[in-house]
């Protein structure tokens, strides 16, 4: 980290494009260690979900505007969001983005997943190609006067969803606010459904950290279903996938 920001400050970016986990724990480190770089003038954050506290803490530390971007390269689709921060335009130029139905028909305003046909791929044609990630499209202009059609947010990958034995659907950012609310002192955390019955959450601890806090975690996800054994695991750090990227929550199930 010391070393990211020696080489920020030999050449003062003017902007600065990340994955969003990475750009948000280098912000921790920086307001932990009271470390300094040139303020940019944007951060642009990629390849992972963008959460509310990332964006938060990110644009307080380095004093800058944060603005999300979606891609999928091998689909040939990307949307970016600008300074109004009332959506991601969708990118016509290189591809066809379909937000769709769980039946496969087309959805003008609302949730549903994400289609991609390139336009731009003479080697292996991509058509109507099932991305596997879910978001809301909207009908709105944004007032900035770009008339690209918007996506309000991505809300994540499919297998973001965790299944409960009751047969109900529960997405990822319901983990998310419990560790909001009772993470002090849980540096990081990753959840994986093993089974349909079973929950594995490994934790990295820090120092201020209260143990009192996993029966309170546990309680409120067997909330959601009392048939969840929840299993905490502590950890030295939570692994990235090859691509490097930070992955809240894994389902195994088929």
């Amino acid at each position: 980290m010391q070393h990211y920001a020696d080489v920020m400050n030999t050449f003062r970016p003017r902007f600065i494009q990340a994955y969003a986990s990475s750009i948000y724990f280098f912000a921790q480190w920086l307001d932990e260690n009271h470390v300094s770089i040139p303020y940019p003038e944007a951060i642009f954050t990629t390849a992972e979900k963008l959460f509310p506290h990332m964006r938060r803490t990110i644009g307080d530390v380095l004093c800058c505007d944060v603005l999300d971007t979606y891609g999928l390269n091998d689909g040939g689709i990307s949307a970016y969001e600008c300074p109004e921060h009332s959506g991601l335009h969708i990118d016509t130029e290189r591809s066809i983005m379909e937000v769709v139905d769980p039946e496969g028909l087309h959805v003008d305003s609302g949730h549903g997943c994400i289609l991609a046909t390139s336009l731009n791929n003479y080697a292996m044609p991509f058509i109507r190609y099932e991305t596997g990630d879910m978001a809301n499209v909207i009908d709105n202009v944004c007032s900035c006067g770009r008339c690209y059609k918007t996506l309000k947010e991505v809300i994540g990958r499919s297998v973001d969803i965790l299944q409960t034995p009751e047969g109900k659907n529960v997405h990822g950012w319901f983990l998310l606010y419990i560790f909001w609310e009772y993470g002090k002192g849980i540096k990081e955390y990753q959840v994986i459904q093993e089974k349909i019955d079973k929950l594995i959450i490994n934790i990295v601890l820090e120092d201020n950290f209260d143990e009192k806090q996993l029966g309170f975690i546990r309680d409120i996800i067997n909330s959601k279903s009392d048939k969840w054994n929840v299993e905490f695991r502590l950890v030295d750090e939570i692994k990235r996938t090859k691509a490097g990227k930070y992955k809240f929550i894994i389902s195994e199930l088929e």
